[in-house]
């Protein structure tokens, strides 16, 4: 476990904590002892946590000491305050810190809606996953939350009330009944034409935050690295001699590759103009304090007001530079294999879906059906930017100068 305490610094700031829509969450009630000593008297009390003896989580580090109820001194600690330090410990000893601050952000949120979570029904339970998102849709209507977001809450959830159960309590879980429909994969991939990279690239202002914008543009576009990816990268994870890069890529793992010298002379010439710090421990795309790096939500608002101004409005403008790169990989010729292996993906079906929603799929019964009802044979060719299926076979399409109709048509 890469424990808060080992790492020497707090996962947030003792009086304040970040929270996933971007805000910040003050700690409630009193000053700072009244969220102290309810925490510290439950941390003397909860001791039955499976697993190696391990450096113990205070709770007052993660987002969770912000709905625990103010104290004085004497009054009793609610029950399911005094389990807050033995979750935290079982959480942080099983995932990642990264996988622990979301659900611990989620189990927040569930307590200011619910309040004592050992007492919930399953029907609350639903009533918290169906709430309807903090910002409203257009008109000003309720809108529903995003699927993913209800899937994460649940598994947030249902690891505190098993955890609860098998510490004995609670007798049974609530949410054991409740299942969520799995959003659909991928659905709303959308990615830009090499024209459209152009027009993006040439609507960013030739100055500083564009020079460092630019920049930054190409490296999601030439190296296809997820958002966070990009900005954790320091310049000692850059070999500018041997021409590679290190990252940490999605689950924590440690990835070398290769770095393009074009991407290597444009961040050295970014760093010139706009007077980088260079030390090992420097982020290579800093924010306004220098040692820390940019803000991804921030990255997000500049990258939107540059796809605007291109007028190539995306939902989710710094992804579509991902799956751009992916379907650029494919219309330069990368195979399918080429593709999982520069995104990261685990599985070769995960990138074919990918690429089925980018590209379309082929109808392979098509010209048949055209030469049934017209009375004419239609050319088959084989589509090249049809993915391939896992298990080798190939998609064919109708051929673009021998019919009216478009190859890859989704619909």
């Amino acid at each position: 476990m890469a424990s808060m305490a080992a790492a020497g610094e707090p996962l947030v700031p003792h009086r304040e904590f970040a929270m996933a829509d971007g805000g910040r969450m003050p700690v409630g009630g009193g000053g700072p002892e009244s969220v102290a000593e309810p925490l510290e008297a439950a941390g003397n009390r909860v001791t039955s946590v499976a697993g190696p003896a391990q450096e113990s989580v205070d709770p007052r580090d993660t987002p969770l000491a912000a709905v625990v109820p103010s104290s004085r001194r004497g009054e009793p600690v609610p029950l399911w305050v005094e389990t807050i330090p033995g979750f935290c410990r079982s959480l942080f000893l099983a995932l990642s810190e990264g996988t622990c601050r979301t659900y611990l952000e989620a189990l927040s949120r569930y307590i200011r809606e619910v309040g004592d979570p050992l007492e919930v029904s399953p029907a609350e339970v639903e009533a918290f996953l169906a709430r309807s998102a903090t910002r409203l849709g257009l008109g000003g209507e309720p809108r529903p939350r995003a699927a993913s977001t209800r899937v994460v809450e649940l598994a947030a959830l249902r690891r505190y009330h098993r955890w609860a159960v098998r510490e004995g309590l609670r007798p049974d879980d609530p949410t054991t009944s409740i299942e969520l429909r799995a959003a659909e994969p991928y659905r709303d991939l959308t990615a830009l034409s090499a024209d459209q990279v152009r027009s993006l690239l040439a609507a960013i202002p030739d100055n500083d935050e564009g020079a460092r914008l630019r920049c930054l543009l190409l490296w999601y576009l030439l190296s296809g690295r997820r958002r966070v990816e990009i900005l954790r990268l320091r310049w000692g994870d850059l070999d500018l001699e041997a021409g590679t890069y290190t990252y940490t890529r999605k689950g924590g793992k440690s990835e070398k590759r290769s770095l393009l010298p074009v991407l290597r002379d444009l961040t050295l010439a970014y760093a010139r103009r706009c007077k980088v710090p260079t030390g090992p421990e420097r982020p290579v795309f800093p924010g306004r304090f220098g040692n820390d790096a940019l803000s991804p939500r921030h990255v997000t608002r500049l990258i939107t007001r540059a796809a605007a101004q291109a007028e190539l409005p995306t939902r989710r403008p710094v992804h579509a530079l991902r799956h751009s790169y992916a379907r650029l990989l494919r219309e330069v010729g990368a195979s399918v294999e080429d593709v999982q292996h520069s995104l990261d993906h685990a599985s070769l079906a995960t990138t074919t879906t990918y690429l089925r929603k980018l590209e379309g799929a082929g109808d392979p019964f098509g010209p048949q059906l055209a030469e049934l009802l017209l009375g004419a044979p239609v050319a088959v060719t084989i589509t090249r930017a049809a993915a391939v299926d896992p298990e080798g076979s190939a998609e064919v399409g109708v051929d673009p100068a021998s019919h009216e109709g478009s190859e890859g048509d989704p619909g």
